[in-house]
């Protein structure tokens, strides 16, 4: 058997949250971490935007074969898996390994569903993602103070 890679950076938070997704819903994959300055060529070969994380499903593996409607392209002998949003919906619901129970406890909680999972999903990259990036760098936006910031992502953070 074939199995999926996963090319990641340790401390990308949507590759973490892909190998966090890929691992509590039981994927088996192989995690090959990426080196920024010096991307292998095969993920390139696979994913042109050169950005992590890339999850390669083997298509010669009947076990890795599933819908192509969230994946960004298919290479020779691979479906490819671009975002890290998509690589968690394929941990869900397409991963023939899942464990069933893990993957739904993803997708439902006692008092959200799917749409509000991704709702708050959305909210975290679009919204929160700015707000924690000017907190961390401040110095690069000196138009407001640290606290600033802060008080722009705590409404978020808050919620969650």
């Amino acid at each position: 058997m074939t199995l999926p890679i996963l090319y990641s950076f340790r401390r990308c938070p949507y590759a973490i949250r892909a190998r966090l997704a890929l691992m509590h819903c039981g994927a088996q994959y192989v995690d090959r971490e990426v080196v920024l300055k010096d991307k292998p060529a095969h993920m390139l070969e696979l994913s042109d935007k050169g950005t992590v994380p890339v999850l390669a499903l083997p298509t010669n593996a009947e076990d890795a074969i599933g819908s192509v409607a969230d994946c960004t392209s298919m290479t020779t002998g691979y479906r490819v898996i671009d975002e890290s949003i998509d690589i968690m919906h394929w941990a869900m619901n397409e991963n023939p390994s899942r464990r069933l129970r893990n993957a739904n406890e993803w997708m439902f909680t006692e008092t959200m569903d799917i749409d509000d999972i991704n709702s708050l999903i959305e909210q975290n990259d679009a919204e929160f993602k700015g707000h924690l990036d000017q907190y961390k760098y401040f110095d690069r936006h000196p138009e407001h103070p640290q606290s600033y910031y802060l008080e722009q992502a705590m409404p978020f953070l808050e919620k969650l």
